[in-house]
């Protein structure tokens, strides 16, 4: 290669590096959250629902003494029985109460509100960038508050300082005002989550400097903050250059959670995008979509180093004050798994699997538990380490089953999407000792097949996440659905293939009648349909509808060789893509200079899941929103 070449192919290199120009979309994802997030961080106590208003409404109270722990004796047997019944008939009582304050508890849940808070997004993106990076959060942001509630934080949402960060000396502990602080350091810059992201003065408690004794500080460094009004969450929002989107390339989008209340639920949390992979005719608004929801739910709570503050509230009355749930994760055949009741119950319904601690199956790490679902056992699942095309991915029922496991929230589990991958397939199902084999969800070799989903073709490869097994994995123009992924003319002739919206992967090795023999079995792309019983009936170039028997192979006419019908569980069902909806959103009207904007769930559930798009629908926000591009 020439000097002059090698120096072109250098620049373009750090062109692309330092955001300049736009890198090729990767087919695949990366989540590098398991390396980013904090193994702690601040608590601050929030004000929530009075939860004795609950318990009142239901009628217990604070005390209710034991008839049988008075003092003084009973002379009589009809005594002692008649204290025991007045005992027992209490007892049940206060079983029915609680049962009531429990039911009643529940209504202090409402949907989760996240206000988001975009910073600064205008640095390294457009106009058009930062509309449609404010449509893909917005778009994350609402599937989520559709699907979860909270207990709903009273009055405004006040994030807290860290006191061993801030302070150099406190009080002494045999002064009046012991404990607090009585010399500030002077490092101290403010609050910065995962040492990227200044969180904002005005969101922050206030901050004083005490002498020993005196009601009135000595300086006060910090005033309080307003907070944000009418939100449980705050999600910071940036699009900047950092190291970690140089890094590698893979990465869209990266978060972490900033805060916890005193129940350990998140408060807030941080996300940035890299630019570089949001400029350029190559954004894929939809991909980005699932990327953000993938790593707002870890921001949420699906986090390895927040399983630990996983809450049991199955038996309080106050889910504001449960105590803390054990064994959340544990070593099960020869994995990691979330062992909490609610996964434990849907992965045992979802894989038919008999085994009481089967559990949700966490990625295989060397260095430890992770925040990520095994690839092998839970493909489909937003919640795997990589996500490929996002038609391909849903937000599963299991994955919601271990937020509401974390007593944090209630899940609203009509919005979930179905997770077909090893649906009834049994407890051994995607094992290394199991999947080495070609069948309808692995294969062997390097051949091209079809993606379990039928949507799209695909190749037989493997992972550094998948191990030994090795599956379909869709490229880009193995899109069956998709007009545009069809080849020529005159090779969708001679095989027969239609490329359009009914359009499924279907194994064969037809070939039109005249046009040689028959070859090996491959992904083809064919029209279906499905009647009203879900009979699933086939259409190959130039021949009528044929009946394509679930786990049969056909014959069709005009043509040699034969297709193979998939068997039941996947056409003719109502499954993937996720459909396309824009999250409703109101601009806060006094928040309108900041340009950062509340989430109100609506309450009805989303519409049924449409065919795909094959064309990103890109969604700009209305002109009477107020928005800010420079928000500070």
């Amino acid at each position: 290669m020439s000097s002059w070449v090698k120096g072109l192919v250098y620049l373009l290199s750090a062109l692309v590096c330092v955001g300049h120009l736009p890198a090729p979309l990767p087919t695949i994802n990366t989540c590098i959250f398991d390396d980013i997030e904090p193994p702690d961080v601040l608590q601050k106590r929030q004000t929530y629902a009075h939860t004795q208003d609950v318990l009142r409404e239901a009628g217990t109270h604070s005390h209710i003494p034991d008839v049988l722990q008075r003092s003084g004796t009973y002379s009589h047997t009809e005594d002692v029985s008649e204290g025991t019944r007045r005992t027992s008939d209490r007892t049940k009582r206060n079983t029915q109460t609680s049962d009531r304050a429990r039911r009643n508890s529940r209504d202090l849940f409402q949907p989760l509100r996240i206000t988001t808070w975009f910073h600064n997004i205008g640095s390294e993106l457009g106009r058009a960038e930062q509309d449609s990076l404010r449509a893909v959060v917005q778009e994350a942001v609402g599937r989520i508050t559709r699907a979860l509630a909270v207990v709903p934080v009273q009055g405004p949402l006040v994030l807290g300082r860290n006191f061993t960060e801030i302070c150099k000396f406190a009080v002494a502990a045999n002064q009046p005002n012991a404990g607090k602080c009585s010399v500030a350091k002077t490092t101290y810059r403010g609050e910065i989550c995962i040492a990227e992201f200044l969180i904002p003065d005005e969101h922050l408690e206030g901050f004083a400097t005490w002498a020993d004794t005196g009601d009135t500080p000595v300086q006060v460094l910090y005033t309080d903050g307003a907070g944000v009004a009418d939100t449980d969450y705050i999600l910071y929002v940036t699009a900047a250059t950092t190291t970690r989107c140089q890094n590698d390339h893979s990465i869209l989008a990266y978060a972490s959670y900033c805060q916890l209340d005193q129940n350990n639920r998140p408060t807030a949390g941080y996300t940035n995008f890299c630019p570089v992979q949001l400029q350029g005719p190559g954004f894929d608004r939809d991909k980005f979509v699932m990327t953000a929801i993938h790593e707002l739910l870890h921001a949420l709570g699906f986090s390895k180093q927040l399983y630990g503050k996983f809450k049991d509230c199955s038996s309080s009355a106050d889910p504001t004050s449960c105590p803390d749930r054990r064994d959340v994760v544990e070593t099960r055949y020869g994995m990691n798994r979330i062992t909490t009741p609610t996964v434990l119950n849907r992965t045992q319904q979802h894989f038919r699997c008999s085994w009481t601690d089967f559990g949700g199956p966490l990625e295989d790490r060397p260095t430890g538990v992770s925040s990520h679902w095994e690839s092998r056992l839970m493909q489909g699942s937003i919640m795997t380490a990589k996500l490929g095309p996002p038609h391909l991915h849903t937000i599963d029922a299991v994955t919601l089953a271990v937020l509401e496991d974390s007593g944090w929230y209630r899940v609203d589990y009509t919005t979930a999407g179905p997770l077909v991958w090893g649906e009834g397939q049994g407890c051994t199902f995607g094992t290394e000792a199991t999947c080495v084999t070609s069948d309808d969800w692995f294969c062997l070799g390097s051949s091209v097949g079809c993606h379990y989903l039928r949507l799209d073709k695909g190749r037989c490869e493997s992972d550094s996440y998948l191990g030994a097994c090795r599956v379909h994995k869709p490229q880009p123009g193995d899109e069956c659905w998709k007009e545009s992924s069809a080849p020529s003319t005159l090779q969708l002739e001679l095989h027969g293939e239609s490329y359009q919206e009914a359009s499924r992967c279907f194994m064969s090795n037809l070939i039109k009648t005249g046009q040689g023999g028959p070859s090996s079995p491959a992904g083809r792309c064919y029209e279906h349909r499905c009647n009203s019983t879900g009979v699933l009936e086939v259409r190959v170039q130039g021949s009528p509808w044929v009946r394509c028997q679930f786990g049969s192979s056909i014959a069709i006419p005009g043509y040699s060789g034969l297709l193979e019908c998939p068997p039941a569980g996947v056409l003719c069902r109502d499954v993937y893509p996720p459909p396309h909806t824009t999250a409703t959103a109101t601009t806060q009207a006094d928040n309108c200079p900041t340009g950062n904007t509340q989430h109100n769930p609506p309450t009805s559930p989303p519409s049924c899941v449409p065919p795909p798009h094959t064309t990103p629908s890109h969604v700009t926000p209305s002109p009477h929103h107020c928005y800010s591009y420079n928000t500070g």
